[in-house]
């Protein structure tokens, strides 16, 4: 990566996550955080994907 303007879309990372039960999306940039909706989350190319494992 030689320099640019990246995007990070993390899951359940609002600051209502845990008290709604729900999953919620946020959008972090240079620039703002920001909660964003499943829809947009989906409607973008991903360039690399990071995964963790949930213990029930």
């Amino acid at each position: 990566m030689n320099g640019g303007h990246y995007i990070a879309y993390v899951r359940g990372a609002g600051h209502n996550h845990q008290s709604s039960g729900s999953s919620s999306w946020v959008r972090a940039s240079d620039l703002d955080i920001k909660e964003v909706s499943l829809e947009k989350v989906l409607g973008c190319e991903a360039y690399m994907l990071f995964y963790e494992r949930m213990e029930d």
